[in-house]
């Protein structure tokens, strides 16, 4: 269900039965090490989706169409290009963007990417948040764009490894203007795994795309991944000081003009950079983030540019809910929502949270009236009608 709320407009499952290793699925699919392809559980609820789906169709497609999306991501051809001599299947641009778009699915807002074109085509300023994932290569005139997007506004988020290269791996001072100077740094260790087929990598059927690769699959194994506490200070993005958690590549910094640092590691070097341009901010980050404490950063930015939902599920205690996707918009009679339990093994118990007067909660896929406090069972999906009247 979640996958539709994203956009998908197909669903299919194929069967790979163990007594017909020539049936076109079974062969196809490799599935005859793993008889049956899915259990009579799982193709009940995957029956269940698909009727759900049919039934809430309207509702569906008011989120697909929803496309407003205030937060990007950088896809950058650049990055893409230039691969080092790491091994294994991504690089850490690939890593660094697939762990950044997991967290940034629990900040409650739409997101969406952005690619090089794009960003020169001049649509950057329809988002109000760039966040730049481990983009270590890139043009100027990317740069540039992206200067001039928070010059006009804009917040930028600089994930190390950022802006050393540009498009042909030639060392560029892109940092220069920001006045940022990498003295030094610590990274993970990226390897190339143990070589294993699609169905060695796919046992469980998680990853269905795996199946249909030909030949051997080398996983990256990263190892000896830098750890540290973050402090924040008081400021526009932290209403107290917050302890944050950061884990990946570590910078140590030198930081001038008028830079201010939001937060430090233990020892007192910067952690969290905020550079003033004009009407908008680039905000450089010495380390990345775990999801919690990034989500924690993106709700300070999203409500200082007044583009956080109104609507949000939390802990029973207030907190952000971890392994939580959630999303509302605005509908005629009061506000459609969904809440997505990323987590396929433990339930979560979430609470509504919201300023707006909302006296009713219908519960659509189940078709039920729910509290605003409730359980959502591991790995459900969760479509709701909130009513103001």
């Amino acid at each position: 269900m979640a996958s539709f709320l994203h956009g998908l407009s197909a669903l299919s499952l194929y069967w790979g039965w163990a007594d017909k290793p020539g049936d076109g699925g079974a062969l196809l699919y490799g599935r005859g090490a793993r008889p049956p392809y899915c259990s009579l559980p799982e193709a009940e609820q995957f029956l269940r989706t698909g009727l759900d789906i049919r039934r809430l169709r309207k509702e569906i497609l008011a989120f697909q169409e929803d496309i407003s999306a205030p937060v990007t991501l950088l896809y950058s051809k650049a990055s893409l290009l230039q691969v080092p001599e790491t091994g294994g299947d991504k690089t850490p641009y690939l890593l660094e963007l697939e762990r950044i778009y997991d967290a940034l699915l629990e900040i409650g807002v739409p997101i969406d990417f952005i690619t090089t074109r794009h960003v020169l085509e001049g649509k950057l300023p329809k988002y109000r948040v760039l966040v730049i994932p481990a983009v270590t290569c890139e043009q100027a005139e990317v740069v540039q764009r992206v200067m001039d997007f928070a010059s006009s506004g804009g917040q930028v988020v600089l994930v190390p490894n950022s802006w050393f290269f540009d498009q042909y791996n030639r060392k560029q001072d892109y940092l220069a203007p920001l006045n940022i100077h990498v003295t030094s740094m610590k990274a993970p260790k990226i390897s190339a795994g143990q070589a294993k087929t699609g169905l060695q990598r796919d046992a469980g059927g998680e990853e269905t795309e795996a199946p249909f690769l030909m030949g051997l699959i080398v996983d990256s194994v990263v190892t000896a991944v830098p750890k540290a506490k973050i402090t924040t200070t008081k400021s526009k993005l932290f209403s107290q000081a917050t302890e944050l958690q950061g884990a990946g590549v570590r910078h140590v910094l030198k930081v001038g003009g008028d830079n201010r640092v939001l937060a430090t590691f233990p020892d007192g070097q910067p952690a969290l950079v905020q550079v003033p341009i004009q009407k908008g901010s680039i905000y450089y980050l010495a380390i990345p983030l775990v999801t919690d404490s990034m989500v924690e950063l993106m709700g300070g930015m999203l409500a200082g540019c007044a583009a956080q939902s109104p609507i949000r599920f939390l802990t029973l205690a207030g907190k952000h809910v971890s392994r939580l996707e959630c999303r509302a918009i605005k509908a005629s009679d009061g506000w459609l929502a969904y809440v997505n339990n990323l987590d396929r093994k433990q339930d979560l118990q979430v609470k509504l949270a919201t300023d707006l007067k909302l006296p009713g909660i219908r519960n659509l896929t189940l078709e039920n009236d729910l509290t605003p406090r409730f359980t959502l069972p591991a790995g459900e999906t969760y479509i709701l009608k909130l009513t103001t009247r």
